[in-house]
């Protein structure tokens, strides 16, 4: 449990000087886009350290011995927290959608035009084929993508079968009719791949 509270910690560190650190380097402010997404990270990256350190706090407290069944209260537990961390992990993600696209809508040219719909999908792969990323990066993009999509529209549950991996040894296994699932520090490692990745991105971008 402390090694997923030191990873949320290190989001919101992260967040907050990535949003300080770009906005100086390319002289603008910090909630000009694509900037303003890093403090919707650090906002839930904050609310989910408050929960876990309450949940923390309880849990420190309470014996087993004082539980009718505690194995089953244990999980219980366990499914709130990814609860917690897949709720940061999806508005992160979110709010790097909704910069990204008005990043595109204040400098035009930097990749090639969209056409219709524009999301955080079709930003990446934009993004590819202007070389601001690696072939390697739009992979690992798309993972963290699916995975916040399928969350988000499809109860948890894969349509594909597919597996992606992250230099932090992270695997996003994806299986087609089932629920996608992680250990109890899966969504904090994906979103502090993310915020980094999305920090390169921003870089390439605006570079």
């Amino acid at each position: 449990m402390q090694d997923l509270v030191n990873i949320v910690n290190q989001i919101r560190v992260l967040s907050a000087e990535s949003q300080i650190a770009l906005s100086k380097k390319y002289s603008m402010q910090p909630g000009d886009p694509p900037f303003g997404a890093f403090a919707m990270c650090n906002q839930q990256s904050i609310i989910a350290l408050e929960l876990l350190s309450y949940y923390l706090n309880v849990w420190s407290k309470v014996s087993s011995s004082s539980l009718p069944d505690p194995d089953q209260t244990r999980q219980e537990n366990a499914e709130r927290v990814v609860t917690l961390t897949k709720a940061m992990f999806v508005f992160s993600v979110s709010g790097m959608e909704f910069d990204a696209k008005n990043a595109i809508k204040a400098f035009p040219t930097k990749i090639p035009p969209i056409s219709g719909r524009i999301y955080l999908r079709r930003i990446i792969s934009q993004s590819a084929k202007a070389k601001l990323i690696t072939s390697t990066d739009e992979e690992m993009w798309e993972g963290a993508i699916e995975t916040r999509n399928i969350i988000v529209h499809n109860n948890g549950i894969s349509e594909v079968t597919k597996e992606y991996s992250y230099p932090n040894g992270l695997k996003i296994s994806l299986n087609a009719g089932k629920m996608t699932r992680g250990n109890l520090k899966f969504f904090a490692e994906l979103t502090h791949w993310t915020v980094q990745a999305y920090s390169n991105w921003c870089q390439a971008f605006l570079g």
